[in-house]
């Protein structure tokens, strides 16, 4: 009972309808991590050329330059090939952008940009934007989470990882995980140490829950950890919505280099605090998924790329997508609609 969708890595792409006032209608957003140094870069391309002068007039104050790159002329939809597109059309004087990290001793190799989301973060009817920078700070490399209210002004709110190498935020996402209207953070930190277990990089995901203040505040509301060593649990993520109808939404995480490749389903709650239930719901192993298939006798990377977004069968529930890039594969795992039924008799 689970679905799983995608994630491309060094050049991520994210799909958001909304985005505070500076823009209306779907836009593209495309993370470019390696650019200048690795300092990272978010880039907007908007198909209906929608951007108004707020975000259009945005300049930068803090010594980077970025340049953006948007097609005025362009009238694809948004079901074309965007992202093919998006290297292609020309420059623009519509300037947009997201600024990268600042106030930290060196901004190379931060890679922000790395993963990208959105989420109703700091309001209820508008989404915010979520950015990643896996190797914040150079001396440390702790990683860093920004949250993004606003285009035109450096981000403000963020969240930091605490080891060094982490990784932290080298996938992210964001979902309502206990029925209270507002959305939380997931942060993946794929090389995490565990050292109670003395697993080395086998993986977790930091848990993050909203406050509900419209304040951008995020309590740690603890971590899911990887099972293996080198698993690299963490390595991607997925909303699933709710698969399980409890009221609250669900996620799968991504353990490539666990065997062959694993996901693992997890349920959100709301139970004295805690927004996740960390017991494992689920586990898909990717070995037994490809013996399924015919004409492929194994697999590897299982779980390297996820996306839970859409509902492929049109069950009204959320399907899983999974690559394995090594296998150069992809599966598609349809949720199955569960009934549950609450039973009573009395005996006289």
């Amino acid at each position: 009972m689970a679905k799983v969708f995608v994630k491309l890595d060094f050049l991520q792409v994210h799909r958001v309808p909304h985005y505070q006032k500076n823009f209306t209608g779907p836009v593209l957003m495309i993370g470019t991590p390696g650019r200048d140094f690795s300092r990272g870069g978010v880039f907007y391309y908007n198909p209906l050329d929608t951007l108004n002068d707020t975000f259009i007039q945005s300049t930068l104050s803090l010594g980077r330059s970025v340049s953006f790159y948007s097609n005025s002329n362009s009238t694809v939809p948004l079901d074309s090939s965007l992202v093919g597109q998006a290297p292609t059309v020309r420059p623009s004087s519509n300037v947009g952008y997201l600024s990268g990290p600042i106030n930290i001793p060196t901004e190379s190799f931060s890679y922000y940009g790395f993963a990208l989301t959105s989420g109703f973060l700091t309001n209820q009817t508008v989404k915010d934007v979520v950015v990643s920078a896996p190797k914040y700070n150079q001396t440390t490399q702790v990683g860093r989470v920004y949250i993004v209210t606003n285009a035109s002004k450096v981000p403000t709110l963020f969240i930091d990882g605490d080891q060094f190498g982490e990784q932290f935020g080298y996938s992210i996402a964001t979902t309502d995980l206990n029925g209270d209207g507002w959305d939380d953070i997931l942060v993946g930190a794929p090389f995490y140490i565990d050292t109670t277990t003395r697993h080395f990089e086998s993986g977790r995901v930091a848990i993050y829950r909203n406050d509900g203040t419209g304040t951008g505040n995020f309590e740690y509301s603890g971590s899911v950890l990887g099972q293996t060593n080198f698993g690299r649990f963490g390595m991607s993520l997925a909303t699933l919505g709710d698969i399980n109808n409890d009221g609250y939404n669900d996620f799968a995480v991504g353990a490539p280099f666990d065997g062959d490749g694993v996901v693992y389903i997890y349920y959100g709650q709301n139970v004295n605090g805690s927004i996740v239930n960390t017991t494992i719901q689920q586990v898909i192993n990717g070995t037994k998924v490809a013996g399924q298939v015919t004409n492929l006798t194994s697999v590897s990377s299982f779980g390297f790329s996820l996306c839970g977004s859409t509902d492929i069968d049109q069950n009204e529930y959320r399907d899983l997508v999974v690559g394995a890039f090594e296998s150069q594969s992809v599966f598609i795992l349809r949720t199955i609609p569960v009934a549950v039924a609450n039973i009573s008799f009395n005996i006289n």
